[in-house]
């Protein structure tokens, strides 16, 4: 038997869930012509634990430093990749604060440009806001248990 039909290529994704003021923090991506709706965050690196890769992830993308990072869920359920069907991903969400205070409408005119496309951070309400209006499953499966978290936390 080949080795390869034994272990299926993962994708491991961490995301940062940043909410100040009832807003929620979100990015807008083209890569590679792809719009995509996510949470800030991105992939692991060969070699990398998650939480550091959520490190790196906010510090490349916001200039940002992480002051508490609270596991908020890992996919349960299968989801195959739309920009590669061959990897099954897995994403991994932090409830995160930052050391910076990006609560103002700052972060509404950052652009990060990238090799194949380009980030724009915005605060949306969250009541302004559903599962659907983001992209990937990992992401609305995500924003569910944040507002489930939020409603428990009154």
């Amino acid at each position: 038997m080949n080795h390869s039909e034994l272990v299926p290529l993962f994708n491991i994704r961490v995301y940062a869930l940043i909410v100040k003021n009832n807003r929620l923090l979100i990015s807008e991506e083209e890569h590679g012509g792809v719009f995509l709706r996510k949470f800030p965050g991105g992939g692991l690196h060969f070699g990398e634990g998650v939480v550091q890769a959520l490190h790196r992830e906010l510090k490349e993308e916001l200039n940002a430093d992480v002051e508490t990072a609270r596991l908020l869920c890992v996919t349960e359920d299968f989801v195959v990749s739309f920009l590669n069907n061959q990897q099954q991903v897995v994403g991994v969400h932090y409830l995160v604060d930052l050391k910076q205070d990006f609560s103002g409408d700052l972060l509404n005119n950052i652009y990060v440009e990238l090799e194949n496309g380009h980030i724009h951070f915005k605060w949306v309400l969250i009541e302004n806001i559903t599962a659907d209006d983001f992209t990937s499953p990992v992401d609305k499966s995500a924003f569910d248990k944040l507002k489930k978290y939020l409603l428990e936390r009154g």
